[in-house]
């Protein structure tokens, strides 16, 4: 089957990229990788935090039907979860997460052979940038099991507050 990649970036605006007719030049290797690729025109979060909004989108189901709602929720071991349909079929499954909204102390380790959070550096630092997260990534596709499809879920925090670009 075709490798299967989910790249998340929490707190990014669709209409902020080109490849969403965004007129600035804002994304331009995001507009490149977008170009070969499916590009979902009307997806919408289910709603406006993320370990929720997460869970509805690797369950497939509504907040009031997984659960995982408030601060203390976790993803209840009896939602399945994308990562758990696909590994089922075969699938090679890894995930590689800058928010710990979406830690396995959440559930949200469910169905994944390889789950990393990429924690900030140093305490009292900005979350891990995609600078930290890609070479995770990275290293898991170099050494994957190169006979079987993946599915690789990626979850970056970078545009997320506190804000502080890099130059």
């Amino acid at each position: 089957g075709p490798n299967l990649l989910v790249y998340l970036v929490d707190a990014l605006r669709a209409d902020r990229l080109g490849c969403y007719g965004y007129d600035r030049d804002t994304s331009p290797e995001l507009d490149r990788f977008a170009a070969g690729s499916v590009l979902f025109t009307a997806a919408q979060a289910q709603t406006s935090w993320t370990r929720p909004a997460v869970a509805s989108l690797l369950t497939g189901l509504w907040p009031q039907r997984h659960r995982a709602v408030d601060r203390d929720d976790v993803l209840p071991a009896a939602a399945t979860t994308m990562a758990e349909v696909l590994a089922r079929a075969g699938f090679a499954t890894a995930a590689v997460i800058a928010n710990g909204n979406v830690d396995a102390a959440y559930g949200f380790d469910q169905g994944f052979d390889y789950f990393k959070y990429v924690q900030q550096v140093r305490l009292g630092e900005l979350p891990a940038r995609a600078a930290e997260v890609n070479p995770a990534v990275l290293a898991w596709l170099d050494q994957r099991p190169r006979e079987r499809p993946f599915f690789l879920y990626v979850h970056t925090i970078d545009p997320h507050l506190p804000y502080d670009p890099p130059e």
